[in-house]
């Protein structure tokens, strides 16, 4: 919890937490996500839970900006599409 960019952790949190969910192994540890579908299935996982949380607990489903959410979590930009497609789905 003494991350230097205590605004990162929640993302860390949600992905660990999406391995648990999705019974992912231990065994790809410290790999690349975009090598890795075990490590793409937890981000994916951990943007659903995050963005969950931020529409519950934050804005309304009509002001949803994607650009506002990333900011929030401190969610790097290469995650964008994935943040977008995401959305649609929840907010569909």
């Amino acid at each position: 919890m003494n991350w230097y960019q205590p605004r990162e952790i929640p993302l860390q949190i949600a992905h660990e937490t999406a391995h648990v969910l999705n019974g992912g192994t231990d065994y790809a540890a410290y790999s690349r996500c975009d090598t890795n579908p075990e490590e793409a299935a937890a981000n994916q996982k951990a943007v659903q839970i995050l963005m969950n949380l931020f529409l519950d607990d934050w804005i309304d489903i009509e002001d949803f900006n994607p650009v506002n959410f990333m900011e929030t979590y401190r969610i790097p930009e290469r995650y964008f599409n994935l943040v977008k497609n995401t959305a649609l789905k929840i907010l569909a």
